[in-house]
């Protein structure tokens, strides 16, 4: 059985963990947030990981060197999972530029019952991040590079 870990990082890392059964079907098995530090993500060795690449944009509200701190999470998390596939997905690729509670709002919408479940229970600050998380995983089983992997 395949697994997909997507990873939505920063100070409240959100990480989404998939099973991909015979029939291809992905299956949300896990959601939670973790602090980058956490012992919690020795748990997790999943043969691919799709990891949200901060990118800097023209007029974007962020600041540089936020994105820069972002940025050495993001290979802080390439190199746990260096035996594992490693793809990085800029914000922009998968989401566009719809707000974060829109945003959340899209992705919870098209949870099943039994995926809600699994995101319902988790802190309401962070939450966000997890959710993020799901959205990164379940858009990554759409595109064309995640055939030649399943």
């Amino acid at each position: 059985m395949t697994t997909l870990l997507a990873i939505d990082p920063g100070a409240a890392t959100g990480v989404a963990l998939f099973f991909i059964g015979p029939d291809c079907a992905p299956v949300l098995v896990n959601a939670n947030v973790f602090a980058p530090d956490d012992v919690g993500w020795a748990r997790y060795m999943p043969d691919i990981v799709v990891i949200e690449d901060p990118q800097i944009y023209p007029h974007a509200k962020a600041r540089p060197n936020d994105i820069l701190t972002l940025a050495k999470l993001v290979g802080r998390y390439q190199e746990r999972f260096k035996n594992c596939r490693v793809r990085l997905v800029h914000p922009h690729e998968w989401k566009g530029s719809v707000s974060g509670d829109i945003m959340v709002a899209r992705i919870e919408s098209a949870l099943t019952p039994a995926e809600m479940k699994i995101v319902e229970g988790l802190p309401k600050g962070t939450k966000h991040n997890a959710v993020d998380a799901v959205g990164l995983g379940k858009w990554s089983f759409r595109q064309p590079w995640m055939r030649g992997v399943l």
